[in-house]
């Protein structure tokens, strides 16, 4: 007869994809994306509380040596056409906890470059923000596409600074918030280091204030 643990493996094989068995972390690795997830992880907590936080991992899978597995507050598949600004802010933040861990835990020299899909998404994220939504208070309400800012370099080099500006604010949010919850990160980086993955109740007890 199948065991519980068998059933909740299969249930996050089907939820999660398949653990790839023939890739084996190194130490070292293992210990900066244990450090990574618990970053995302601790930022999404304190910069989204009505969030739930189902799954970490650090066991790799297809395209993905880790991830934190969380609820959206919407099912919007667009991605964002209702969010504030505040939450765009919070999700840069989110996205940049990860990098933000390894160097407060691991030192600048020992970041490793697994940080390009959060980069991605956080550029993305901004520009969209600055150059498409009218967030930025400098640019105002402008929608402009790569044609017109081809056409005026001084309003491109503009956006450019103005992207830049946000996202120097959002990795100082999320070093900031890092370094105030320093111990909790720890304590989260060493038990998914240890165990490899956390479910929902594992992280409850290591997030004493999670939301539920």
């Amino acid at each position: 007869d199948p065991r519980v643990a068998d059933l909740e493996a299969a249930i996050y094989q089907m939820m999660y994809g398949t653990v790839r068995e023939d890739l084996s972390l190194a130490r070292e690795e293992k210990w900066a994306v244990a450090c990574h997830e618990a970053g995302h992880a601790l930022a999404i907590h304190y910069q989204f509380p009505g969030r739930r936080i189902d799954y970490i991992t650090i066991q790799p899978r297809t395209g993905s040596l880790g991830f934190v597995a969380h609820r959206e507050d919407s099912i919007n598949a667009a991605g964002g056409l209702s969010m504030t600004r505040s939450e765009i802010e919070a999700d840069v933040t989110v996205a940049l906890a990860g990098r933000e861990a390894e160097r407060l835990l691991l030192g600048e020299k020992g970041m490793s470059a697994g940080a390009g899909h959060d980069l991605r998404r956080a550029n993305a994220l901004v520009r969209k923000a600055v150059m498409a939504w009218g967030l930025d208070e400098e640019l105002g309400p402008m929608a402009l596409d790569t044609e017109y800012l081809r056409a005026d370099p001084a309003l491109a080099a503009l956006c450019t600074s103005r992207c830049r500006a946000w996202l120097a604010e959002c990795e100082q949010r999320a070093r900031g918030l890092l370094e105030a919850h320093k111990l909790e990160l720890q304590s989260l980086a060493d038990n998914l280091y240890r165990k490899e993955s956390l479910d929902q109740t594992e992280i409850k007890k290591l997030l004493p204030d999670f939301a539920t």
